[in-house]
């Protein structure tokens, strides 16, 4: 420890003696930054610290000069997003004139889609329930309109109606809606051909402007 002399007269003579000298004090390095305030979905704040040790301030030093605590923006990439179900479809024409048919609807795992990482849905993508379960008549009526087909008929398939418009996945900004039909209406059978044309439709959608941009 530094001494320093310190002196006062008294009675015409000076009087001395040693002192500890005055310490300034002196900052420590910079702490490791903290977590970010925020996990995913957007800017979140972080901080560090240090701390007036090296060393502390005494005997009448004066303290450190510059802050103790940092603050810094930190950039969190998106949060999961879980899917969800879009609205089922129109229930489609039954497959068969009588004799028991299906009838079916779709729906899609589109409003919203799981996006980074999120769960897929849960649950049934068609839904089939019976129709025209009239028994068919007998073979002489066979070719008459409203009676069966030979269940060895050529069948080419067709198309569901399509399903609604998926939700705008977007909160702001542009995005993409889906809808989605599905060749079952009726399936092909017997060689028949398949249908033709996308499975899946999408447009886009518009939601509030993001702030910022």
């Amino acid at each position: 420890m530094h001494e320093c002399s310190s002196c006062s007269c008294e009675h015409g003579l000076w009087n001395c003696s040693l002192v500890p000298c005055p310490r300034d004090g002196g900052l420590s390095p910079w702490g490791p930054w903290g977590p970010c305030s925020l996990s995913c979905g957007g800017l979140g704040q972080k901080t560090r610290s240090r701390s007036c040790n090296q060393p502390s301030p005494a005997h009448g030093g004066r303290d450190c000069d510059g802050p103790l605590l940092d603050t810094a923006y930190c950039q969190t990439p998106d949060c999961p997003l879980d899917g969800g179900w879009s609205r089922w479809s129109s229930w489609s024409r039954c497959d068969k004139a009588c004799g028991g048919g299906r009838s079916i609807r779709t729906r899609s795992c589109s409003s919203p889609p799981p996006k980074n990482g999120g769960r897929k849905c849960t649950g049934e993508k068609n839904q089939v329930k019976p129709c025209n379960t009239k028994p068919c008549g007998t073979s002489s009526h066979l070719n008459q309109p409203g009676t069966c087909l030979n269940i060895n008929n050529r069948v080419d398939g067709g198309w569901t109606p399509w399903s609604v418009w998926s939700d705008c996945p977007v909160t702001c900004g542009k995005g993409k809606q889906i809808r989605t039909r599905a060749c079952i209406n009726p399936p092909p059978r017997n060689n028949g051909t398949d249908c033709t044309g996308p499975e899946r439709d999408t447009q886009n959608c518009h939601a509030a402007p993001c702030l910022g941009t």
